[in-house]
């Protein structure tokens, strides 16, 4: 993996934390035997090369609340801004199936970190209002026909937004509100194509 002039700032006032940054650039690539027709797996660099002009690929900032939202009347308890320029991932069965392990792992080391975190607490809290507000301008998405061979699937996804919001909704027979995650999502001039590596 390979991260190119990240930038961040963070600071902390009564309780709150803003983070904001940036990404120059961004790589993961494959250095196994299984990764040498497709060696880079993502990439995400800005194809505008220019020394005056630094455009970041990835962009974020983020605001959390420190203290429990005890009366639940907070509009987010996290709040996820982030601008994305185009990334390219290649995709095969095997490097999904072998990262997806390596995040199920690094999962269960968290989980059993947290629970001895929180080991001795007696009271169940609920989980956090995480707000989203994303925007992906062009990603794409490469699918060889396998590991092996040149032909590939390109799909363009277009420009996705992701965003969401928060609805408590009552349950009949139930003395307990719900609070709902709903989340939207818009994707816009998205292209399919075919061709060769």
């Amino acid at each position: 993996a390979s991260l190119q002039d990240l930038k961040l700032d963070i600071a902390i006032k009564n309780n709150v934390m803003d983070m904001g940054g940036s990404i120059q650039a961004l790589s993961l690539q494959d250095k196994t035997k299984f990764g040498e027709n497709y060696e880079h797996r993502l990439v995400a660099k800005d194809q505008m090369i220019s020394k005056s002009v630094q455009n970041p690929v990835i962009k974020f900032k983020v605001k959390k609340f420190g203290d429990k939202d005890v009366t639940g009347t907070r509009e987010f308890d996290m709040k996820v801004d982030a601008q994305l320029k185009p990334i390219y991932y290649t995709h095969t069965n095997r490097f999904h199936t072998e990262l997806i392990s390596y995040l199920v792992h690094m999962t269960q080391l968290l989980e059993v970190a947290q629970r001895g975190y929180n080991q001795g607490a007696n009271e169940a809290s609920r989980a956090g209002k995480i707000a989203l507000n994303i925007e992906l301008d062009r990603p794409v998405l490469v699918l060889p026909e396998s590991g092996y061979t040149d032909r590939v699937l390109l799909l363009d996804l277009g420009f996705i937004t992701v965003k969401n919001n928060f609805v408590e909704m009552e349950m009949e027979n139930n003395k307990h509100k719900i609070l709902l995650d709903q989340m939207k999502i818009n994707l816009n001039d998205m292209i399919i194509s075919t061709g060769t590596k």
